[in-house]
């Protein structure tokens, strides 16, 4: 019997060792894949900016350089679901409303014609939350762009909502995105099964913004903008605690109060 226990941990350290290995080769392989792939963006950036180049060869660079920003995208997104499982966040109160606004600005001034955003400013909605919330809202905007067809018009809203007894801020983003009504499936936001066909960045991003939202306390779920109707757009609603709160102790910038808390 004695043996029987000592063998047991015996294995169970083998294979908590093995996973620390695993983790430590992953974070030196990212860090390493992070480095390769700036130099090669820089130097592909630089060589297309040279007017004497043949048109096929152009289009092959900058082919290239967008194939190498997703794998940027998909290895941070990487990082930021370890960031969550390995609990390494803290929490602060953070107005949602600015943040919002914050964003929403940063993406009107990157995506001139393509990107058309209609957003007024609504501060006064404070949340107790992380710094990841503020990437989960941009993924969503990125999700939008990379399933758009030639130009994006989103809404986003946010307003006051009652569930349980309890005071929530509801943040609504609604597209123009022409969607398959069996395409929305309940597992939108799940984590793509290995082997499965056609799990792309666009399923971990949505998988991340969920595990983001849940992480502060939030829930995320996706519905068709005019009800029943799929052709006529997208909404996606998020509901997140509400926390009253002075405006002395917010946090702007993306940036921690000093309340923040563990």
């Amino acid at each position: 019997m004695v043996q029987d226990i000592t063998h047991q941990r015996s294995l169970e350290h083998e294979a908590l060792e093995s996973k620390a290995k695993a983790e430590l080769y992953l974070d030196l392989m990212n860090k390493d894949l992070s480095g390769l792939h700036s130099a090669v963006m820089e130097s592909l950036a630089a060589i297309s900016k040279k007017t004497n180049l043949d048109p096929k060869v152009r289009n092959h660079i900058e082919s290239s350089i967008e194939h190498l920003e997703e794998a940027s995208k998909l290895t941070d997104i990487v990082d930021k679901i370890k960031m969550i499982e390995g609990h390494e966040l803290k929490y602060g109160l953070i107005d949602v409303g600015q943040l919002l606004s914050e964003i929403s600005s940063l993406y009107g001034k990157t995506q001139k014609s393509r990107v058309k955003i209609a957003y007024a400013p609504s501060p006064g909605y404070t949340s107790n939350a992380n710094s990841l919330l503020a990437d989960a809202f941009a993924y969503l905007i990125d999700d939008c762009i990379s399933r758009m067809d030639k130009s994006l018009t989103l809404k986003i809203d946010i307003a006051e909502a009652y569930e349980g007894g309890k005071q929530y801020h509801k943040i609504m983003f609604e597209d123009n995105i022409k969607e398959v009504q069996n395409k929305l499936k309940a597992n939108t936001f799940n984590l793509p099964l290995r082997g499965k066909n056609q799990s792309t960045i666009d399923d971990l991003r949505l998988y991340l913004i969920r595990t983001i939202v849940e992480n502060n306390h939030g829930r995320i779920w996706l519905e068709s903008k005019v009800s029943g109707d799929w052709k006529k757009g997208r909404k996606f609603v998020i509901m997140l605690p509400s926390v009253p709160v002075r405006q002395e102790s917010l946090i702007s910038d993306f940036g921690y109060s000093e309340e923040d808390q563990d």
